[in-house]
């Protein structure tokens, strides 16, 4: 039942890495900015992987408790960054509806 909401999540994740990943001028890095960039964006989408999908097994309060942190999470990596957060708002009423459920 929560596994449509996972994926929504992690897309919204790997999105936000795509912005994090062009966002270079913003980032004070020193001399090797790609390299810092792409290590950056490799780490994010490691967490983002093995935190989501290690919960989807799990489901009911603990999943939704892991990608309502995890929504925080990218709101504030994007905020570290100085990354503009170009995404729709998370449905929040489709979250509650679940929430109520389990």
């Amino acid at each position: 039942m929560s596994q449509p909401i996972t994926l929504t999540f992690y897309r919204r994740c790997l999105r936000s890495l795509r912005v994090l990943s062009q966002n270079k001028e913003n980032l004070s890095l020193g001399f090797d900015v790609e390299n810092e960039v792409s290590s950056r964006s490799n780490y994010y989408r490691s967490w983002a992987q093995e935190n989501i999908f290690s919960h989807t097994d799990i489901g009911g309060q603990n999943l939704l408790s892991a990608i309502e942190r995890g929504e925080e999470s990218r709101k504030w990596i994007l905020r570290k960054y100085d990354c503009e957060d170009t995404l729709p708002p998370f449905d929040w009423s489709r979250f509650e509806s679940l929430k109520k459920k389990n």
